[in-house]
């Protein structure tokens, strides 16, 4: 049987998050988890995990996380805000784990908290809102 996981990595063929190179471990309505293995191409001049990377994978985690938590009605989302705490770095080889968890969702917008963590430590914390769409009349 084919779980919600499976289906959002089939997505990821081809663009962005292909080539990122996480894997979602879990996905339902308002919740998601992923990991990625922290590659050469991630990291920073110093050796540390890019801050732009940690950022990419939280607003890829909420995105994905959107698709599958819309109200009846909407079309789609878009990211309107991203705020990001950085409190610890990775290095080459670690793996991040994610979650995202939705704490708010309404009908015109969708709030949520994502955790990066390398082991026991967590090294990044966003609070994301995501703009839900619906087709224009």
């Amino acid at each position: 049987m084919t779980t919600l996981a499976d289906q959002l990595n089939a997505t990821s063929t081809g663009n962005h998050h292909g080539w990122f190179g996480f894997d979602v471990i879990e996905a339902e309505v308002g919740t998601i988890r992923a990991v990625l293995d922290v590659r050469p191409d991630h990291l920073n001049p110093m050796g540390g995990l890019h801050g732009g990377v940690m950022a990419s994978l939280a607003d890829s985690l909420c995105g994905y996380g959107s698709s599958v938590s819309l109200p009846s009605g909407a079309s789609g989302f878009t990211t309107v805000s991203l705020g990001a705490s950085y409190l610890a770095g990775a290095r080459l080889g670690d793996r991040v784990e994610a979650s995202a968890l939705m704490t708010r969702g309404g009908r015109q917008v969708q709030h949520w908290a994502v955790v990066l963590a390398v082991g026991e430590t967590t090294i990044a914390e966003f609070k994301i809102t995501q703009l839900v769409l619906y087709p224009r009349a």
